[in-house]
């Protein structure tokens, strides 16, 4: 009837102890065993008589035995519950910082070990524990903590002037967050990183978050309204804003210089160092009203030539040979015909006859016939 271990025996002998403390004389839970009895001597009353003359003395003697059994293995564990080590639970310490995780540790009465290593966790923070949290262990045992060292550096590169998407790539790859923001810029195209945070060059952990400026393009400004104005005025004012000025000419009643138009139109929203074009007024040309031409068609050349100046028309003379001697020297024909109306100083053109005698007519000089053109000519007789 041996308990089969510890357990049994001390939850035994509390069931005694409590019995003890209750005044019970016995217990079921250790009985001990009475040896069979031994054969008297011959000279001894029979067996039946010595049992039953030595069954109460043998008894008590077996109860005080007992008793004293049970008192013995009391006081051993008695001494072993007062003196057995204390258990504690471990904690659950992984993501702790080194420090606090020590100090709850060391308060469940456990000692600390520490080793680090390089980690993509936040340096100083407890990445794995042994024992593992939960796990019960003596009171005073050592816990192991790997505490991470962090990521390591890395140096931010330059992507100054980098498109977005390109600055992005080449930070991800040296092992760095990114984050963004907009700022206008005169200098750095749209869209273009325009400064890093923190600087080129520098050395900080890996998954550190680098910011990048990223250009709007120029500032916007709004073209102020020049229509009216002079041109000196309107150029000051344009270009006091940044924007660059071209002209244009427009014939008009206005006064000469006043701005007839603009554009971009007042009031739109352009980048700085926009070009603006305004349109200035010119000095219309006096308008000339259109003249009826004179008829100088049977007229010699040259009374045709200042009749027509005396008008107000130059003259261009063509000349065509012609058949009857008294057509030489005429106006035989004019463009613009007579009583046609054009503008005065515009030129008119008359055929001038030219005639060539044949051998044995009158005036002819014997050299053959034919016809000829005289090249055109204009007379610029005052």
């Amino acid at each position: 009837r041996r308990p089969p271990d510890a357990d049994a025996l001390l939850a035994a002998l509390e069931e005694v102890r409590a019995g003890l403390g209750a005044g019970a004389t016995h217990t079921t839970a250790f009985v001990p065993v009475t040896p069979p009895p031994v054969a008297p001597p011959a000279d001894e009353p029979p067996l039946d008589e010595v049992v039953v003359e030595e069954e109460p003395s043998r008894r008590r003697r077996w109860l005080l035995l007992a008793l004293l059994l049970l008192l013995l293995a009391g006081g051993g564990v008695a001494a072993y519950l007062l003196t057995r080590p204390e258990k504690v639970t471990v904690l659950t310490v992984v993501g702790d910082t080194q420090a606090v995780a020590t100090t709850r540790l060391q308060n469940e009465g456990l000692t600390v070990t520490v080793t680090t290593g390089p980690s993509s966790s936040k340096a100083n923070e407890v990445i794995s524990q042994n024992p593992l949290a939960g796990e019960q262990v003596k009171k005073g045992s050592p816990v192991s903590l790997v505490v991470s060292s962090g990521p390591g550096q890395a140096t931010v590169p330059n992507v100054q002037g980098a498109t977005l998407a390109s600055a992005r790539a080449q930070l991800k790859k040296a092992g760095f967050k990114v984050t963004t923001q907009e700022a206008a810029s005169g200098s750095v195209a749209k869209g273009r990183v325009v400064s890093v945070s923190p600087d080129v060059g520098q050395r900080v952990e890996r998954g550190f978050t680098v910011r990048l400026t990223v250009s709007t393009g120029p500032a916007l400004v709004t073209i102020p309204g020049v229509i009216g104005q002079d041109r000196a005025s309107a150029r000051s004012e344009l270009e006091s804003r940044g924007f660059t000025v071209t002209e244009t000419q427009l014939e008009s009643t206005k006064a000469v210089g006043t701005v007839l138009a603009q554009s971009p139109t007042a009031g739109a929203a352009v980048g700085r160092g926009t070009t603006v074009t305004i349109t200035v007024a010119i000095e219309a040309p006096v308008a000339v009203p259109d003249v009826a031409v004179p008829d100088v068609v049977g007229l010699g050349s040259d009374a045709a030539t200042n009749k027509l100046t005396a008008a107000g028309f130059t003259t261009r003379v063509q000349m065509e040979t012609v058949k009857a001697a008294a057509e030489d020297g005429k106006v035989t024909s004019q463009t613009p015909a007579s009583g046609g109306k054009v503008k005065k100083g515009a030129a008119v053109t008359i055929v001038v006859g030219k005639f060539t005698p044949k051998n044995g007519q009158p005036g002819g000089t014997g050299t053959g016939t034919g016809t000829g053109t005289t090249p055109t000519g204009t007379n610029t007789t005052p």
